[in-house]
């Protein structure tokens, strides 16, 4: 009777697993007589051939899931229980949500692609839509993760050599199913949450995904070509954007594309400095001007224009009083040269606006009348500095001009 229960036990081990659930076999398929030993060669024959058909039946599904063996079939005992899972969860046609829980995908804290979770949850949404594997999955993956989310962890699989090539099919699959749908790039823009003002947008994967997509988009679409620039200017305008522009690191390749993308598109107006200034709501800045970064950007777009149009050339002094004014823009000046992180940039603005005052061929006498200077107000006005220092300037210059008034 022993021998009876020990055959019986392998019989219900190599019988294969029926479609719901593991069903008790109709036969036992070993002699009541054989010897234990002999009874255990069999049983490991027959386990090991159950295994490469486990294995060879689960690596065949698994390299439709973006075209990479996942290889989640490493132990017999749990084989058996993921195939009888995976096996009632496609009867009842489970979702793929559902699926994500099941498998724990949410527990994982670190490289998800290279996680066994991932794996049993990817090779399930594969064997669920046999006919679109790969982009099943991008889209399952989007609705857990989110569009932004997917861009991330794709950024993050792809430095490790493991799960490279997986994270590129992920990325691929998904840009692909976009474009099938022909989704707007302002759209996938969005789903990327682009259009969330991230503090490093302009080196963020999003932003490496979408303009893959855009690539993608455009080549479908040669006669309507989308730029990257048109999309960030009408997500953000064009104001918001520049700001945007100008507090990134200027030392990236991207920010430095789009800072001379921006320059072209203005000169290719072309609409002068003054202009832009407005535009920018820099002639509003105030005090702040001199250590506002959108300036910087619109001083390289001034001198791409004076060097494109120099018969138009201008200066920032120029610009600058015509925003401000003499008496205004001189002040602000002096209240830079105060500061350290603007104080050199600061004293060459009132170099250039003394000299700016020389050339339209204003004395001391009259900057005394700009800065609303007389013999009352002359000791407690803080412009009487500004008067000061120019009046040095301008002796200098103009040894012999004979100006009596030295207070």
């Amino acid at each position: 009777m022993r021998t009876y229960y020990i055959a019986l036990l392998v019989g219900t081990l190599v019988a294969r697993a029926d479609a719901g659930s593991m069903a008790e076999p109709t036969s036992v398929a070993f002699e009541l007589s054989v010897t234990t030993r002999s009874l255990v060669d069999q049983t490991n024959k027959g386990i090991k051939r159950f295994l490469r058909t486990l294995k060879t039946n689960a690596e065949a599904d698994e390299e439709r899931v973006f075209g990479v063996n996942l290889g989640f079939v490493d132990d017999f005992l749990e084989s058996l229980s993921q195939s009888s899972q995976i096996r009632h969860m496609l009867n009842e046609r489970t979702s793929a949500k559902d699926a994500y829980k099941v498998f724990k995908v949410d527990e994982v804290t670190d490289n998800i692609l290279e996680s066994a979770q991932w794996k049993q949850w990817a090779s399930y949404i594969a064997k669920l839509n046999e006919k679109d594997p790969d982009e099943s999955v991008a889209a399952a993956m989007t609705v857990a993760y989110g569009g932004d989310g997917v861009a991330q962890i794709v950024a993050k699989a792809m430095k490790n050599p493991n799960t490279k090539i997986a994270s590129e099919k992920l990325e691929d699959a998904q840009l692909t199913r976009w474009i099938k749908l022909d989704s707007n790039p302002a759209e996938i823009f969005k789903v990327l949450k682009l259009n969330e003002k991230t503090d490093d947008i302009f080196n963020s994967p999003q932003l490496g995904t979408w303009t893959s997509y855009l690539k993608k988009y455009n080549e479908k679409h040669p006669t309507k070509q989308v730029s990257e620039m048109s999309v960030f200017t009408k997500i953000y305008g064009e104001e918001d954007f520049v700001k945007l522009l100008a507090s990134a690191d200027d030392n990236t390749a991207v920010v430095k594309k789009f800072k001379d993308e921006l320059v072209k598109r203005w000169l290719g107006e072309p609409t002068h400095p003054l202009n832009i200034f407005n535009n920018l709501k820099l002639n509003e800045a105030g005090d702040d001007l001199l250590a506002n970064p959108v300036l910087t950007i619109w001083v390289k777009y001034m001198k791409a224009f004076n060097k494109e149009y120099p018969q138009a050339e201008t200066t920032m002094i120029q610009t600058f009083t015509k925003s401000y004014g003499d008496e205004k823009l001189a002040t602000m000046i002096q209240a830079a040269t105060k500061v350290e992180e603007t104080k050199d940039f600061a004293k060459n603005l009132q170099t250039a606006q003394f000299n700016q005052w020389m050339v339209d061929k204003k004395t001391p006498k009259d900057i005394l009348g700009v800065l609303k200077l007389n013999s009352q107000t002359f000791t407690d006005n803080p412009s009487v500095d500004i008067w000061r220092a120019y009046n040095k300037a301008y002796t200098k210059e103009f040894p012999d001009a004979g100006f009596a008034f030295q207070p």
